[in-house]
This record gives C-alpha cells, sequence and structure tokens, in this order.
C-alpha cells in the first residue's frame, strides 16, 4: 500500500497513512455468528420472520461497516511536539485531528499510541490513555490530548499510533495507521527537598542576590545623572543638585543572581542509586532555580539554562566499569556571587535530605501499569 503524506512543516516529520485494518472483537464475532445461524434457519424453516431478522442482522453489518468507515478514509492526525516530561508525574500528548470529508462526519473516534519505550531499549517505559473525539464535523480541525505518566527517565521514541473508531455498534473497529517519527525526552522524578538540603544548598542572601557593576534597580549607589521628565521625585538627590545648582537623580546598581555548578558523582553507585541521584541533582536545580539562582551542570554544554541541564540529566547514561572515587554525592560548588564553601549531598544520607524519605525500591525504574 503505498504511503499518504498527511501534514507537511520545515524541519518536522510529517504524520504519514501506513494502512488501514479491520477488527472484530468477541461482540462482533458473537453478532456474526448469530447471523449465519439466523440464516441457515430461514433457509431451512422458509420462516418469513427468520428472514426478516437475518435481514436486520446483515443491515446492522452493513451500517457497522459503512458509517464510520466511510468517515475514517478522512480521518488526518497530527502529533503535535510534546512537552517534557517527569518520572512519575502526569504527562500530555497532543494531537491535530482533522476531517477532510466534504459530507461524513467523523464519530467516535479513539486516537492510541503503542507503548513508549527508549531508545535501544526493549522495555516499556509508559503506557499513554487513548484521547476520544465524540463528533468532528466535515472540513473542521481540533486538538486532542493523551494523559500518560512516565516510569522512566530517557528519550522516548514515538513512531505510530492509529485512529480507531467502533460507530455505531462496536461490531467491527475501523482502524487507520499512522507513522511520524519524533521523540520525548522523560527528565528524572520531582523530588521534594528538606528545609535542611534548601538551607545547604542556596547560597544566603535576599533570593541569592549579588550587586553587579551595571546601572539598574537595585539598592545600592551607582552614580549620579541629571534630571529628565518622568523621573520619580524620591530618587532626587537633594543636596548634590543644591551644590550643582540642577536636579540630579541617583542611579542605583542592578541585582546580579548568584550562580552554583552542579555535579553528580555516581561513584560506582548501582542503577538504582544511580536513578536516585539523578532525580535528585534534578531536585536542586529546580531548588536553586525556584531561590533565584543560577546554575550550571557539569557535563551539560548545551547553554539553555536549566531546561538544557535537566534534559541532560535526562539524558545520562551510567558508565560501566567506572572506579568509585567516593560515596555517590551531588556536588554544589559556589559560583559568581554565592560565597561560602561548597556542599555535597551524599546519597547514603537520602533521608535527611529528602522529604518524606527516598522513594521505594524500583520507584523510579518500574514497569508501566
Amino acid at each position: 500500500m503505498s504511503e499518504r503524506r498527511v501534514s507537511e512543516k520545515p524541519g518536522k516529520p510529517a504524520a504519514v497513512r501506513v494502512g488501514r485494518s479491520y477488527r472484530s472483537g468477541t461482540s462482533g464475532a458473537l453478532y456474526l455468528f448469530t447471523t449465519i445461524f439466523l440464516g441457515i434457519g430461514a433457509i431451512n424453516a422458509q420462516n418469513n420472520l427468520l428472514f426478516f431478522a437475518f435481514g436486520l442482522a446483515i443491515a446492522g453489518l452493513v451500517v457497522s461497516g459503512v458509517i464510520s468507515g466511510a468517515g475514517l478514509m478522512g480521518l488526518r492526525i497530527e502529533r503535535l511536539d510534546p512537552p517534557p516530561g517527569e518520572v512519575g508525574s502526569p504527562g500530555v500528548i497532543r494531537y491535530r485531528v482533522s476531517n477532510a470529508n466534504r459530507l461524513v462526519p467523523l464519530l467516535c473516534v479513539w486516537v492510541e499510541e503503542r507503548a513508549f519505550k527508549r531508545a535501544g531499549d526493549a522495555k516499556s517505559c509508559a503506557k499513554p490513555s487513548p484521547a476520544y473525539i465524540e463528533l468532528l464535523a466535515p472540513g473542521a480541525s481540533t486538538i486532542v490530548e493523551s494523559f500518560v505518566v512516565p516510569t522512566r527517565r530517557g528519550v522516548v521514541e514515538l513512531g505510530e499510533f492509529r485512529g480507531r473508531s467502533g460507530f455505531p455498534f462496536g461490531l467491527v473497529s475501523k482502524i487507520v495507521r499512522f507513522r511520524q517519527p519524533s521523540e520525548w525526552t522523560v527528565r528524572p522524578a520531582r523530588l521534594e527537598l528538606t528545609r535542611a538540603a534548601s538551607e545547604r544548598i542556596v547560597p544566603r542572601g535576599p533570593r541569592g542576590a549579588d550587586v553587579s557593576s551595571g546601572r539598574g534597580d537595585g539598592q545600592e549607589f551607582y552614580g549620579l545623572r541629571e534630571y529628565t521628565e518622568g523621573d520619580s521625585i524620591r530618587e532626587i538627590a537633594w543636596k548634590p543638585s543644591a551644590r550643582a545648582g540642577s536636579l540630579l537623580v541617583m542611579q542605583r546598581t542592578s541585582p546580579k543572581a548568584a550562580k552554583v555548578k552542579v555535579r553528580f558523582d555516581p561513584a560506582g553507585a548501582d542503577a538504582e542509586a544511580f536513578e536516585l541521584g539523578l532525580a535528585m541533582t534534578a531536585s536542586v536545580l529546580r531548588a536553586c532555580q525556584e531561590s533565584g539562582v543560577q546554575t550550571s551542570l557539569s557535563g551539560d554544554d548545551s547553554k539553555r539554562g536549566i531546561e538544557g541541564q535537566l534534559d541532560a540529566l535526562a539524558k545520562a547514561m551510567q558508565e560501566p566499569g567506572a572506579r568509585p572515587s567516593g560515596p555517590p554525592r551531588i556536588v554544589i560548588e559556589p559560583g559568581t556571587g554565592a560565597g561560602g564553601r561548597g556542599v555535597e549531598l551524599r546519597l547514603a544520607e537520602a533521608s535527611r535530605w529528602l522529604a518524606g524519605g527516598p522513594p521505594e525500591p524500583g520507584a523510579l525504574e518500574r514497569d508501566p501499569r
């Protein structure tokens, strides 16, 4: 069967319709058996009532195959770029569904993905729920959502998905399959840090602020300039203005966010401890961001800020045979304006740093239900 291209966008793979199929479940097989039984009985008995029932049964099969089958001929589905997900947190996959038919509407259509798998991994890492369209008029389009809770971090390969409808009786499911290669980044789980951990990793001061050498809206004095219309009267420096014989306005320095460098040292940790360390590292980065502290991650050169750092943790791989350099730990080194000395959070003391204690064994790397 020749492939049919559904959409085309520069830089993004288009959804391609790759085939159609029909599938009958238990109810459809039972209905077909009953229809055949009625036909045999009507022929043998030559009974008008049985012929009438047989005709109704045949009409039901025809209607079940024609009504939704004709609508699915114009079904077009495109998967939109999914936002990054987090292990254990609900994520969303969106689809743009269009009806290319001129007269026939789409009725009771389910959009379903295959089980998500990471690149190079045979195990499933997420089982998405199907999206549903109740009614879509001819020529119309809409956006529907599928919700999924990933159970493993990493880069998930998204490939084939399908549109399915059993309208009106559910006897025969009509299926249209689409292929659209794309990726979904699943970041480490979001863990809540204790107050003791937050106080250790976040530099002291008002939101980790430091003073820069540029002008801005801070509190420190920077210089004087001539008054211009629109300046606040509160900013006028009265004594210097009296000496100069003209109005002068105070300029202040701009606050500059403190910076820290975060590094995860797995130190020969096993797979479960490695996942816990990545989740704790991601939680440290998020805590710093919420406190106004800029972060950098050892090994991340994307220059995309915390978004790139979290994506780097999502793609991190454990090096086999690495020599332990000490206990597994997360090291936070002070940078510009941070002050103080570096601190470390050891994974062996996770119950001290994580509110509610560390996750149960296997919670960060499990099969989806």
